[in-house]
């Protein structure tokens, strides 16, 4: 069949395939373009400590936190983590356990000792001292008998712990608070000097009722160490937008040094990060059709023989394509 006898409508349309072709391969040329351009935007200052400064006068375009150094953070946390008191929690459940237990051993002892016809003046006031020596434990276990972690026994009785009461904390010396032999001691050193006639009733029972009640807990130090040394800044002071950063032939000391690595960073962030890598390509692809598009209208208006050429069209957007390929690398 020869091109006379194709029906007009594919006639037509086979007409307009090698414009169609045309139309593609400059969209093909725009889009490998767009695709060549360089995806990032890289700071283009480099220096060192104590060097001179090379380039223009660098004034901040933005306000940006001077860093710390890794050294002063480390320091910084190192204080933090020396100083922080490591955390005590007071069980009230055993001052509740041995104070009931208190009761029932003041009963027992009582009734075998009335037998005996021993501590007339308990037997007539038994309430009195039971209520002496129920007060008298609880003021015991309420500033807190405590078991000392075995890391911390060597720290001296200045050694500041956080003590947990509750909803309640407070920060406590271990000389402040009672070791078990410190609180037997209490007991036999005062009970003598008390208003009873006859304290030493009392003693056997309180000196057996004394336990631990304020233990360390290394799960609520660890965490609260967590929140204290993640609220560390990791700046210190600003430079505001417009603010000299370094002059040009001046000397880059420690804090001009600071000053500049803290910039770079912030440079990394505000423009780099800030721009999506489909915004910056959207950016390229327009602006490579504005090139290609008026290269294109100047080879119809005025290279035509080029355009209406494939294989000649071909050719000098292949050239196009390569020269940017050799520029992107």
């Amino acid at each position: 069949m020869t091109t006379n006898q194709i029906p007009r409508p594919y006639n037509r349309w086979l007409k307009h395939i090698p414009l169609a072709l045309r139309y593609l391969l400059i969209l093909s040329t725009i889009t490998g373009i767009s695709f060549l351009f360089p995806r990032d935007i890289t700071f283009k200052y480099a220096f060192e400590k104590g060097k001179s400064w090379n380039y223009e006068d660098l004034i901040a375009p933005f306000d940006f936190p001077i860093l710390k150094t890794q050294g002063e953070l480390e320091v910084e946390i190192a204080s933090l983590e020396a100083e922080f008191p490591p955390c005590y929690v007071q069980n009230p459940d055993i001052s509740n356990r041995q104070l009931r237990e208190f009761d029932q051993l003041f009963s027992t002892q009582l009734t075998r000792w009335q037998g005996e016809g021993q501590f007339d003046d308990v037997a007539r006031n038994p309430d009195v001292y039971a209520s002496y020596g129920r007060q008298f434990l609880a003021r015991i276990f309420d500033r807190g008998v405590v078991a000392v972690e075995k890391s911390h026994q060597n720290k001296g009785k200045d050694f500041v712990v956080q003590v947990f009461k509750g909803n309640k904390k407070q920060n406590q010396t271990l000389e402040y608070l009672y070791s078990a032999s410190d609180a037997k001691e209490e007991i036999i050193d005062s009970l003598p000097f008390s208003s009873l006639a006859e304290p030493e009733f009392l003693l056997p029972i309180l000196e057996f009722l004394i336990v631990e009640n304020v233990f360390y807990d290394d799960t609520l130090t660890t965490r609260l160490k967590e929140q204290l040394l993640s609220g560390v800044t990791t700046s210190r002071g600003m430079v505001s937008k417009g603010e000299p950063i370094v002059y040009r032939g001046s000397p880059v000391s420690e804090e001009v040094y600071q000053k500049l690595v803290s910039f770079r960073a912030q440079y990394k962030i505000q423009v780099t990060e800030g721009n999506s890598l489909w915004g910056v390509f959207a950016g390229y692809l327009l602006l490579g059709t504005l090139v290609i598009g008026v290269f294109t209208v100047y080879l119809q208006k005025d290279a035509s023989q080029i355009f209406h050429q494939f294989k000649s069209l071909l050719f000098v957007f292949s050239l196009l394509i390569l020269f940017s390929y050799l520029s992107y690398l």
